[in-house]
């Protein structure tokens, strides 16, 4: 995600280059319209495949199209630049999906409570980039190429770095407590996890049940009592491990063979009166072996015991409520918030500020679920009135003060209260703030509506946190798509206070 908040932050560059104002809104679904398309693609066969297979691949080829966007982007001008970053935003959309998706699957093969993790990740990566942006900004000034420069060759080291993780990822035993990262629970060649693999199946069963509480207190949240109690429970898990080996060396069959030795016995009889008979003992030794627990092999086909309907119909309220979420977002932001035309966005400092309070408040937003999650039905009004809100209080409060136009005799204004610049900056933050925390909640409530009971339940959590990401990514995509729509052109002098003027 930081690869494409950081074209987001450069808008203004490729506005420079190209002279075209659409940028604002086409490089948008240029992105997520493939972003949404490709993950459809993915059930049939992506699945299949590693997750460190899919993720290095993925970062190589992000790595790739960035450096191919700075080249171009430099060497070209006018329609040419346009075009041709277009296809190279189009291609990176279509990789997104793919890594996008796959994270999201794995990350909902943990508790509910670890998909919080990857939320916050997606929130730092907005923020970075709007902190290099300033920072940019405040040295060089309002020149353009140096940030989109220095964003571009940071997306493409993190990129780089990511594919280190990935490959210490499928090797970390924090990583092996929950899921497989070198296969996939579709995967014929699907390999346990490291909970299957350390205790038999019939020793001390409650070890093996895992806790997906939706409701969490901070102590349990915070990410330091996690690894301790992760680590806690591998070190147990191992502990049991070589106490079942020890009883193993004890646990041993011995069989007596009694040989009575007869032709030395016969000799001593010519001798000497009968002695005692000698008896020989044999002791052999023979260990235990464990009976292996047969795993049924996974079915090629992925979903043979989960189908995406199933999964729908467990988890169709946080999905359909996700998609709601994520279009009310990203038709608002930055279409209405940011971009309407009125005298204000022609400040240099004034998109940047409006990006920065959104991400900063959107990562709040993120976090707050540590100190409690809400129930569905709560998280469905705060959508509906975040999208009654700030639908109509833009177009009525925040519109028309930007407007100092008379025309036959009407002039349009607003009033002092709402004149100031920072109830907008207000607004901005309240709406990234509900954002945040619903997308987080949803994300979590969803894989967690999956039943403990299925037959095939790594598979189904897997599948639900890919129709996260697809409910994110066609949220955004209709979202930008109707905001273009609505208010490329918007003027709302419908909406103002109108004088007379004498």
């Amino acid at each position: 995600m930081f690869a494409w908040f950081g074209i987001l932050n450069s808008l203004d560059y490729f506005f420079a280059i190209s002279g075209k104002s659409v940028l604002f809104y086409s490089y948008m679904y240029y992105f997520s319209l493939p972003w949404f398309v490709c993950q459809t693609f993915i059930f049939f066969f992506a699945y299949r495949i590693s997750y460190t297979y899919r993720a290095f691949t993925t970062f190589g080829i992000s790595s790739l199209l960035l450096l191919l966007i700075i080249e171009f982007s430099y060497i070209l001008a006018d329609d040419a630049a346009y075009i041709t970053v277009a296809v190279l935003i189009f291609l990176l959309g279509c990789n997104t999906s793919v890594l996008s998706a796959s994270v999201m699957g794995l990350a909902s093969l943990l508790p509910g409570k670890y998909i919080g993790a990857l939320t916050l990740g997606m929130g730092f990566a907005g923020l970075i980039p709007c902190i290099v942006k300033l920072l940019t900004l405040w040295i060089w000034g309002p020149s353009t190429w140096e940030s989109f420069l220095v964003l571009m060759l940071m997306s493409v080291v993190i990129s780089l770095a990511c594919i280190g993780a990935v490959l210490a990822l499928e090797n970390n035993k924090f990583a092996q407590y929950y899921f497989s990262a070198s296969s996939s629970p579709a995967s014929p060649t699907y390999s346990p996890k490291l909970t299957d693999r350390l205790l038999n199946r019939n020793l001390n069963k409650k070890l093996n049940e895992e806790s997906h509480v939706l409701v969490a207190s901070p102590r349990n949240y915070s990410i330091g009592n996690i690894i301790n109690n992760t680590r806690r429970d591998i070190r147990h898990r191992e502990r049991e491990i070589e106490k079942e080996k020890e009883k193993e060396k004890t646990n041993k069959v011995v069989e007596f063979n009694f040989n009575w030795d007869e032709s030395e016995e016969n000799e001593q009889s010519h001798q000497q009166a009968p002695a005692q008979p000698k008896m020989n003992f044999e002791i052999k030794a023979k260990e235990v072996v464990e009976k292996q627990v047969e795993v049924p092999e996974k079915e090629e086909v992925y979903g043979a015991k989960a189908s995406v309907l199933g999964v729908v119909k467990q988890a169709y309220l946080p999905l359909g409520l996700q998609f709601v979420n994520n279009f009310i977002t990203w038709m608002m932001f930055p279409g209405v918030i940011i971009f309407a035309i009125h005298a204000e966005a022609s400040l240099p400092w004034t998109i940047v500020f409006h990006c920065a309070l959104f991400n900063i408040f959107s990562l709040l937003g993120n976090f707050m679920p540590n100190y409690g999650i809400l129930d569905i039905r709560t998280l469905s009004l705060i959508i509906v009135a975040r999208f009654v809100f700030f639908y109509t209080t833009p177009q009525t409060l925040l519109h028309c003060v930007f407007y100092d136009v008379c025309d036959n005799g009407s002039c349009y204004y607003m009033s002092s209260i709402f004149a100031n610049s920072i109830f907008r900056y207000v607004n901005t933050s309240i709406f990234s703030f509900t954002h945040g925390y619903c997308f987080t909640c949803l994300a979590i409530l969803a894989p967690g509506s999956i039943s403990k009971k299925s037959p095939d339940r790594d598979s189904e959590l897997e599948m639900a946190g890919h129709l996260v990401s697809c409910m994110i990514a066609f949220g955004m995509t209709i979202g930008y798509i109707l905001c273009e729509i609505i208010y490329m052109d918007y003027v709302p002098f419908n909406y103002c206070v109108e004088t007379t003027v004498s």
